[in-house]
């Protein structure tokens, strides 16, 4: 049982947790589903660029989110919806208090959403002192959003089904990313949309397991690969254009996360992505860059003073 299952009952505490963004290191779409959905196949790290996400329990059982993104506030946010859900699988009659907030770009691919609603199961847990299993947790999370499961397992991952199906892994490789953020919002839906329509094809080899144990950035790199990519540029050429800028400014290939716009690069060393971070900024090419981690350990629940 984890410090977060031995709550001895509902406290008025409030409790925070850090809630990181995801890179699709790999991303394949294997196949479509009798249910709409499609089968993916996808290596997923986790990085520290994070949301910070704080919770109390409320006794009375009201819901709230209140975030510094004010279109986000609200009964819609997947905060609400995921506590829902958990509220329904555990038959919890307790409500939470929550504030988010957002340092992770929205549509962008970083999965933002889904990890703050992960990151507020782990909260709801803690604060209503209720010994909830990771599995019933999974179970809620799974009920509102494909990619809320995975943020349960960081720091890496493989997921598979629509995204549910998840087993935690380590890469061998520890290092940094250059992040490049367009700040375009791509719906994820009309990204899957083109890609039935217009781009679906027979899928290249999957070079999960190789990228697994790559010890470089070299040599993780060349397994990286994303089977959304065509589409999102089919959707915004303008997003193209400007990849294909800033990889030839840097001479880096560039790789897109998720249905998003932010490109990353794998590099060994911290100074060498700094110095590629300030050539975008000097670039005026309208782009935002920044240096991350890899997520070597899951974020803990932390009591707020």
């Amino acid at each position: 049982m984890t410090n977060e299952q031995r709550q001895a009952g509902p406290t008025t505490r409030e409790f925070s947790l850090r809630a990181p963004a995801k890179l699709n290191l790999t991303l394949h779409v294997v196949g479509r589903r009798p249910d709409g959905f499609h089968d993916l196949r996808s290596l997923v790290c986790g990085v520290d660029l994070c949301d910070e996400v704080i919770a109390r329990a409320d006794a009375g059982g009201a819901m709230s989110v209140a975030c510094d993104v004010p279109a986000l506030s609200g009964p819609d946010n997947l905060v609400v919806r995921a506590v829902e859900a958990l509220r329904e699988i555990s038959g919890c009659r307790l409500g939470l208090s929550v504030g988010l907030f957002k340092r992770i770009p929205i549509g962008a691919g970083l999965g933002g959403g889904s990890s703050d609603a992960a990151a507020a199961l782990r909260l709801a847990r803690t604060a209503w002192g209720l010994p909830l299993s990771d599995d019933l947790l999974t179970a809620a999370g799974a009920r509102i959003g494909s990619d809320v499961p995975l943020f349960l397992k960081l720091p890496s991952a493989v997921i598979t089904g629509r995204g549910e199906q998840v087993r935690a892994v380590r890469l061998a490789w520890r290092g940094f990313f250059l992040l490049i953020h367009a700040d375009d919002h791509v719906p994820t839906a009309d990204v899957y949309g083109v890609f039935r329509r217009r781009v679906c094809r027979r899928p290249p080899q999957d070079r999960t397991e190789e990228a697994l144990q790559a010890t470089s950035a070299a040599e993780l790199s060349v397994c990286l690969h994303n089977d959304l990519e065509e589409s999102v540029y089919l959707l915004h050429p303008r997003l193209k254009a400007l990849k294909e800028q800033a990889a030839r400014l840097l001479g880096r290939t560039l790789h897109l996360t998720g249905a998003g716009s932010t490109w990353f690069a794998p590099l060994d060393d911290e100074a060498d992505a700094k110095r590629l971070a300030e050539r975008i900024h000097a670039a005026k090419l309208g782009l935002r860059a920044e240096v991350v981690g890899g997520l070597t350990s899951a974020p803990v629940v932390e009591e707020r003073g």
